[in-house]
């Protein structure tokens, strides 16, 4: 499935591993957290801090239950007039029982009404992969279709392809296609993207992957398609430290004969596995010179506590901005602060706040800014969440075997591992680290045909790639997770 952002409260803790390479990398890769890793330079972004989307103010959900077993079903915006909270945007969700998301649906509060936007359909096989999202648009009195992504994956429910077409003289009509290959591993080593010219698929770009033997990302390629043939335009090469963590990531640029350097990223961590400076740097010409740096203090529970920003000025590190942390006893979020630095003294910009509730989903956020001398607010965002329906083994028949993919992915100390069987069988479910080794029996006894869901709590581990392999009769599977701490 198409990764998405999920409500602050489940990424926070993610956030410090999101990556800020090319905005291409986003959005074109399946759902394998793996690689998400392995791209990733570690820099924690405000916006996902926030629970934001990037590119705009709106809110969205995962596609599977929250890891307190709760479904988000709708969130809305409002914005201070000066007196009041006034309505923006509302956006409503609607689940299956497998608790994957199939409407989205977007309004927008105008005349003192809420009028249709746009709404998102999706459509998933038996095995809860996502196969198909409908992007329509509201013309006044009807839905319109914009959009629409279909998907194809393997026997491994690996994702194999996606292709977006768009809706042009009412037809389906194709657009781009990306194609990704994986290795025996279930290791992605190529995401190819092609573009439709109306008769055939025609070449575009190509990213290419090297990995080490604990499936660490050490090389990914960019080409692009230029009279008939791939010519290279960046390369990415990392490397790790013992704990699976990254410790320096370094692009190069091809002049058209040779690689020359670009960037280069070095980061540090604590005995706890947590990522305390970052420094970027550049290649002027012979040298690496300093750029900026980050650095991040936790609370002794490892929560993120403070973010430091610094720049280069050529002699001396500069501050530049900061972030505070406040968390409740549950070690949810209660204030998230920002300032920035003038030569002497940090002044506020802005103020998040968070209301939990006893479930500790996050029920309320408010943004505030800083008018000199007072915390003026800005905008409120507001969700509504119910409890998802989990189905008694004994009620629950189901007519296939499947392995869902662990949520959340990466974690930490924590994951939900969901399988089903569709009928009586000895049923095995073990995890194993990357040299093969068993680790831990989760499961081994007899089963009725049903759907199971159960809690894995790796907190005497260290950080690292684990695999854990279902045996049901004939059924073999087996899926990949990260801890990371």
């Amino acid at each position: 499935m198409r990764p998405v952002l999920t409500i602050f409260a489940l990424t926070l803790f993610l956030s410090f591993y999101t990556f800020s390479q090319d905005e291409i990398y986003r959005a074109v890769l399946p759902d394998k957290p793996t690689y998400e890793k392995l791209r990733e330079i570690h820099e924690p972004n405000k916006n996902d801090l926030q629970g934001l989307n990037e590119k705009d103010t709106r809110t969205t959900v995962t596609k599977t239950i929250l890891d307190n077993g709760f479904l988000l079903i709708e969130s809305f915006s409002q914005n201070w007039d000066g007196s009041v909270w006034a309505n923006m945007s509302k956006s409503s969700y609607i689940f299956d029982g497998n608790s994957n998301q199939t409407e989205w649906l977007s309004q927008t509060w105008i005349d003192s009404e809420w009028v249709n936007g746009s709404v998102l359909l999706s459509t998933y096989d038996e095995y809860n992969n996502l196969i198909e999202e409908i992007y329509k648009t509201w013309a006044g009195s009807e839905w319109n279709n914009y959009s629409k992504e279909s998907y194809l994956y393997d026997g491994n429910n690996n994702q194999i392809e996606k292709i977006l077409q768009t809706w042009i003289n009412l037809a389906w009509v194709n657009h781009y296609k990306y194609s990704y290959t994986y290795s025996g591993n279930n290791v992605l080593i190529q995401w190819l993207w092609q573009n439709w010219d109306s008769f055939t698929w025609i070449n575009f770009m190509k990213y290419s992957y090297l990995h080490d033997g604990n499936n660490n990302l050490t090389e990914e390629l960019w080409q692009t398609w230029n009279n008939n043939v791939w010519v290279n335009e960046s390369k990415y090469c990392s490397n790790y430290d013992g704990n699976n963590n990254l410790t320096d990531l370094f692009k190069q640029t091809w002049d058209g004969s040779i690689w020359k350097n670009y960037s280069y990223k070095l980061y540090t961590y604590s005995e706890n596995n947590n990522l305390i400076e970052s420094v970027f740097k550049t290649w002027n010409y012979a040298n690496w010179v300093d750029n900026s740096k980050n650095a991040y203090i936790y609370y002794d529970n490892n929560n993120p506590a403070y973010w430091l920003k610094q720049n280069w000025n050529g002699s001396t590190w500069v501050n530049e901005s900061d972030y505070s942390y406040t968390y409740d006893f549950n070690n949810k979020i209660t204030e998230l602060i920002h300032k920035t630095w003038d030569d002497s003294i940090w002044i506020n910009v802005w103020k998040n706040s968070y209301t939990n509730d006893e479930n500790n989903n996050c029920t309320e956020w408010i943004w505030e800014s800083w008018d000199g001398s007072n915390w003026l607010n800005s905008y409120r965002y507001s969700y509504t969440y119910i409890q998802a329906t989990v189905v008694n083994e004994d009620l629950n028949s189901v007519n296939y075997y499947s392995l869902s993919n662990n949520y959340p992915n990466p974690f930490n100390p924590t994951t939900t591992i969901q399988y089903a069987i569709s009928s009586r069988q000895f049923v095995s479910l073990k995890v194993y680290d990357v040299l093969g080794t068993e680790i831990e029996t989760l499961v081994n006894e007899e089963k009725s045909a049903g759907k199971y869901e159960l809690n894995w709590n790796a907190s005497n581990l260290p950080s690292g790639v684990y695999f854990y392999r279902l045996l049901a009769g004939s059924f073999v599977q087996t899926r990949k997770m990260i801890l990371l701490r």
